[in-house]
């Protein structure tokens, strides 16, 4: 898997946690069910 180093703002993206496609599709059901926690999740995890 290529992990490309992205800096944003002073933070390394690299070490940020990446989620898997089931994950996200999981996330992405969730807050079409209207999951606001999901979507604060989906934002800060991605």
């Amino acid at each position: 898997m290529l992990i490309n180093k992205v800096e944003i703002c002073g933070v390394n993206t690299s070490k940020l946690p990446v989620l898997s496609n089931k994950e996200k599709e999981a996330l992405f059901e969730r807050i079409h069910r209207g999951d606001m926690t999901a979507r604060k999740s989906l934002l800060e995890e991605t």
